[in-house]
């Protein structure tokens, strides 16, 4: 075979090589961002209400409306939003405590509902979520402010 020709095979192979493996990489970078959401518990306000000494100090995942506005920070008008240190915020997010917004959101974080204990503005709330991610899953008209 000509060298040149060699060469260019030699060439080849390690390029599809490198892009094979560089492939793998990003695979597993991508699947190792995902699994660390994947050990968070789904729960429910109801199994909250029911089982808060239990889920008290654990990872929750919670699905609901989400309610932000002026010292408003809500999940379903019971569960207090706190961003934990490492909060990642999703695409269309807005920045906590900045004007009025109403959404369907998926949280992940550590569900805090101590006996005895209250939450947020004033007290007002007997659960918080300190919120590690924050998925948006539908915006929602605002709700007027009573």
């Amino acid at each position: 075979m000509d060298k040149r020709l060699l060469l260019l095979v030699i060439i080849l192979t390690s390029l599809i090589i490198i892009l094979i493996i560089n492939m793998g990489i990003f695979s597993f970078i991508k699947n190792k961002k995902t699994k660390t959401f994947l050990n968070y518990q789904k729960v429910t306000l109801q199994q909250i209400e029911q089982e808060k000494d239990k889920l008290n100090g654990k990872k929750v995942e919670y699905t609901g409306e989400c309610e932000l506005a002026f010292e408003i920070s809500l999940l379903d008008r019971k569960i207090w939003i706190e961003p934990s240190v490492n909060y990642v915020t999703g695409e269309g997010l807005p920045n906590f405590h900045n004007g009025s917004y109403h959404a369907k959101i998926r949280v992940f974080g550590t569900l805090l509902a101590e006996k005895g204990a209250h939450y947020g503005h004033l007290g007002m709330e007997l659960y918080q979520i300190n919120a590690d991610k924050i998925e948006l899953l539908e915006r929602l008209p605002i709700i007027p402010q009573e």
